[in-house]
């Protein structure tokens, strides 16, 4: 049994059809995907905001290690605020190297 199937195939009218689809949708579409990706953003925001991972370990590990870096030296602090002293003694008792352009 042979059967000859012929089908009508009309390119311009599905072209139409689907441009009048998409005309009629894309707006909706567009808002409602946009609405969706700031959900989704919101949701992941909150989540890194409000939930934590670390152990109370894993925080100890973390706070020593922080204060490992910094180190406070007197000495040097102390050398340092003499030399920014010095400096702005020597600013203050420089002379007015110049004529006065703007009066």
């Amino acid at each position: 049994m042979k059967t000859n199937f012929k089908i009508n195939f009309n390119k311009e009218k599905l072209l139409s059809s689907l441009g009048a689809f998409w005309k009629g949708v894309h707006n909706f579409l567009f808002f409602c995907l946009l609405a969706l990706a700031i959900l989704a953003g919101a949701l992941v925001w909150r989540q890194n905001l409000y939930t934590t991972t670390w152990s109370e370990s894993r925080v100890a590990e973390f706070k020593a290690g922080q204060n490992k870096g910094v180190v406070f030296s007197a000495g040097n602090y102390q050398k340092a605020l003499e030399i920014v002293n010095q400096r702005s003694q020597e600013n203050a008792q420089t002379p007015n190297a110049g004529k006065d352009f703007f009066n």
